[in-house]
């Protein structure tokens, strides 16, 4: 955004987008009952297919040559808000189902949610290192394959959390008819 009047502030800009999508989202949840309403698959894999889809459309756009740098900028801050929001009901939906396991997988379910920022720190690096030089095309090319990554790293996310549920409900049935 080096050639945009949000130059000296665009990073706080979206961490406040973030932060203030994501609170609302709480408060909303918290408010309206929205995650139960979803049911236990819902409420994380429907947030987390519309994050997926989010941060696919920032992948697409550093190819869009076309937008202005105002244009990205609005783009982006349109997925920040989104992704803020998503993220508030699939934190409520997993959250909700991690209370209802043994505190060993609970313990889990929170290790995970830590992990997950390392592990999208590490991504950035990654992607940031393996570009080489610092021209103004490898640094699109570094966003570009940074957000894919994340979207389909968030898509199978999606994809195991529905394998899991057939998964437990098999044995559930199983075990049932036993």
């Amino acid at each position: 955004f080096a050639s945009t009047s949000v130059v000296d502030n665009f990073e706080g800009a979206f961490a406040f987008a973030y932060s203030a999508s994501n609170l609302l989202g709480v408060v909303a949840c918290a408010r309206t009952g929205a995650a139960e309403r979803l049911g236990n698959l819902g409420r994380l894999t429907t947030p987390l297919a519309a994050t997926a889809l989010a941060i696919w459309t920032c992948a697409l756009v550093t190819r869009a040559t076309s937008w202005s740098a105002e244009e990205v900028y609005g783009q982006t801050m349109a997925v920040i808000v989104v992704v803020g929001a998503c993220t508030a009901l699939a934190q409520s939906g997993g959250f909700a189902a991690a209370s209802r396991l043994p505190p060993r997988f609970a313990r889990a379910a929170m290790s995970g949610q830590a992990l997950s920022g390392v592990a999208a720190s590490l991504s950035a690096l990654i992607t940031t290192a393996s570009a080489g030089g610092d021209t103004t095309r490898s640094v699109e090319t570094q966003a570009e394959v940074y957000f894919y990554v994340a979207a389909i790293v968030v898509a199978a996310c999606v994809a195991r959390a529905i394998l899991a549920r057939r998964r437990a409900s098999r044995c559930a049935s199983t075990s049932s008819n036993e």
